[in-house]
């Protein structure tokens, strides 16, 4: 099994936090801020 690279993430809310997710557990997949609970996206690779 190969390991992930880290995708940083952002809130959409505008709670202004953002977080790091395994690409391949994210990938095809709608996130949600761990610290607000609603929409993320993925900022980097």
């Amino acid at each position: 099994m190969e390991d992930g690279l880290l995708e940083k993430w952002a809130c959409l809310s505008g709670c202004g936090e953002s977080f790091l997710v395994d690409s391949n557990r994210s990938e095809g997949k709608d996130l949600l801020c761990p610290y607000c609970g609603k929409y993320a996206e993925a900022v980097a690779r």
